[in-house]
């Protein structure tokens, strides 16, 4: 079995990322819930984010470039609670 830079194996890692590509997946999901919850426009939630359109449209494309610190930053921009986010984040485990 061949092992990562880390010292793990590669499978490992790969399992990791992919897992951490289906969260952000899975967070994006969350922002559109929420997004149609509120109310708010996709150009209401990039003024309230402070990030540019490629940021925002990266979120509604389902990008898995996104990070994880914007999409929680748009699902408290859009009220959820920290006990939402984690309630998402356990749905998806």
């Amino acid at each position: 079995m061949e092992t990562g830079p880390s010292g793990g194996t590669s499978e490992a890692c790969q399992c990791a990322e992919a897992d951490y590509a289906v969260l952000k997946l899975h967070l994006s999901l969350a922002v559109r819930r929420w997004l149609r919850r509120s109310e708010v426009s996709w150009a209401e939630l990039e003024q309230l984010l402070g990030v540019s359109r490629p940021g925002v449209r990266a979120i509604e494309a389902l990008d898995s470039a996104v990070s994880i610190d914007l999409l929680t930053r748009a699902l408290l921009a859009l009220g959820a609670s920290q006990r939402d986010i984690a309630l998402e984040i356990v749905r998806y485990t």
